[in-house]
This record gives structure tokens, C-alpha cells and sequence, in this order.
């Protein structure tokens, strides 16, 4: 820590002769990315370069690390990563699921009823 601290004598409500040591732990403000400079660093990490129909055709050379196809055959996003392409996910199918509308609410008696 630099700086002094010391017993303030002002009577205004701040007392203004009291001088805060400041905390050189603390991290250093021009280490600290700006919303905007987190965007921009985060936009540059994929170059989404577009579709192919399946994985053999995705290129295997002229490759940069980050570039990314959607391949539509397995619905799946690659991303090549320095050496070889790499499955970033695919898409999943929710059409086994409930849907809301399709739930109806159960009265206490029948909710007792399960449980006798």
C-alpha cells in the first residue's frame, strides 16, 4: 500500500484532511477490457464460413484456426481448430416432449387419490 493515512481534524462532515492509503493489490485499471473491446475480442474467436451438405465436404487444407461450417446433413456446427475440424454441437430434437398446452392440471383430490 503507498500513500498515508492520517486522523482527520476537519470538522466538515468529510473530513477533509483525511487522506485514504490507496491498495496497490488492486488490479490495475488498464488491465480491464471495455464492454465494447470484450465484443470485438469475442467476435473475432469463430469466422463462421458457411454451409456444407455433409462432413466430407468441409476443406482440409486453407483452414484457419476458428473458421466454422454448418453442416446440414448431422445439423452440427465444426470448427476447425489448428489441425483437424472439431463438433462445436448439433441440434437437438424436442419433438418427443410435452408441450405446455398439452398439460392439464391435476385437482388436490386427484393428486390425495395417487397417494392413498
Amino acid at each position: 500500500m503507498d500513500g498515508t493515512g492520517a486522523v482527520g481534524t476537519s470538522t466538515a462532515f468529510a473530513r477533509g484532511d483525511h487522506v485514504h492509503p490507496s491498495d496497490s493489490s488492486k488490479a490495475n485499471a488498464a488491465d480491464v477490457y471495455t464492454k465494447t473491446e470484450i465484443d470485438q475480442k469475442l467476435a473475432g474467436a469463430l469466422n463462421y464460413k458457411g454451409t456444407k451438405a455433409t462432413t466430407l465436404e468441409l476443406p482440409i487444407s486453407g483452414n484457419t484456426q476458428g473458421d466454422v461450417w454448418h453442416v446440414t446433413a448431422d445439423g452440427s456446427e465444426w470448427a476447425w481448430n489448428g489441425t483437424q475440424w472439431e463438433e462445436l454441437g448439433t441440434a437437438i430434437d424436442l419433438s418427443g416432449y410435452v408441450e405446455e398446452s398439452e398439460i392439464s392440471l391435476a385437482t388436490n383430490a386427484q393428486i390425495d387419490a395417487i397417494f392413498e
